[in-house]
């Protein structure tokens, strides 16, 4: 995140809960997950210099097969969906 100049990390965790972190090259902080942001392989992230937001779009899982379309915006401390 070049804003917050912190790495971010979001996937899932091993007891199955999306996590996100931040580090910053020291220590790392858990933030609070949306429940409605659901865990999913590749999603393709960016970040967008106009907003100082990271952008997650899409991905999806292979088992059961899904596929998301939704955009979720990170603020430097939390998910939110873009409607």
């Amino acid at each position: 995140d070049r804003a917050t100049r912190q790495v971010v990390a979001f996937g899932e965790s091993s007891s199955g809960d999306n996590e996100t972190w931040t580090g910053d090259g020291v220590s790392w902080s858990e933030h609070q997950t949306p429940a409605s942001l659901s865990t999913r392989e590749v999603p393709s992230i960016a970040y967008d210099s106009a907003t100082g937001q990271l952008l997650l779009f899409g991905g999806g899982l292979l088992q059961p097969p899904t596929t998301w379309g939704d955009t979720w915006n990170w603020n430097g401390n939390t998910w939110s969906r873009e409607s």
